[in-house]
């Protein structure tokens, strides 16, 4: 049995959907939208955000840059949170009720401005004024680390600075290639939502 769990925490912990912010940007942009994605390389951006390679106000620099329409700094900010749905109240008690008989800790690809607005959202909704300390005892995150998963590096920071054996994990992600970079380095993992017949590693 684990003695610690190790939460990700987009679909994981928070409702997400990625092509809400695609739609967001296209309503900013309009018959210039495809243009935008087109000619911009959106992945290497988002990755550097999330290692924390590149700051939020870079990255809002270079899409204004990039946008052939002038584009508000809160409108991107807002179009890119539009992927940020939000936390079902269970999850939330779920949490509090699984603290109580194990070590929480979150392990996250994410970045400075997705974080600014889940703990506002949090604050505001169920009033907890500090999202990642009130409910685990740490949380990684990849643009904090400067590391993201499925890097096995993400993974030994985990395991050095908790000093936890990999055995004792569970770590929980929606993501197969994260699930595989965990396994890859003994820590026992499951996919979420599971996949049929997916069982978690004993």
């Amino acid at each position: 049995m684990p003695t610690a769990l190790l939460f990700d925490l987009g679909t994981v912990i928070i409702d997400i959907d990625p092509s809400l912010t695609v739609a967001a940007f296209r309503k900013l942009l309009g018959e210039h939208s495809d243009r935008l994605l087109a000619q911009t390389n959106w992945e290497e951006w988002h990755r550097q955000l999330e290692i924390g390679a590149l700051s939020a106000e870079a990255f809002i620099n270079r899409i204004q840059s990039a946008s052939p329409v002038p584009l508000h700094g809160r409108e991107i900010v807002n179009a890119w949170n539009a992927t940020l749905i939000g936390i079902p109240a269970w999850r939330i008690e779920l949490l509090k009720a699984l603290k109580k008989d194990y070590r929480l800790f979150l392990l996250s690809n994410t970045d400075p401005i997705h974080m600014t607005w889940i703990r506002e959202y949090v604050r505001r909704t169920f009033g907890i004024a500090d999202f990642e300390h009130s409910l685990f005892e740490r949380a990684f995150l990849s643009y904090e680390v400067n590391a993201r998963k499925p890097d096995s590096l993400i993974y030994k920071i985990v395991l050095e600075e908790t000093g936890i054996s990999p055995r004792e994990y569970l770590f929980i992600d929606d993501k197969k290639e994260n699930v595989d970079g965990a396994r890859a380095i003994g820590i026992p993992s499951i996919q979420y939502p599971p996949e049929r017949g997916q069982k978690a590693e004993s």
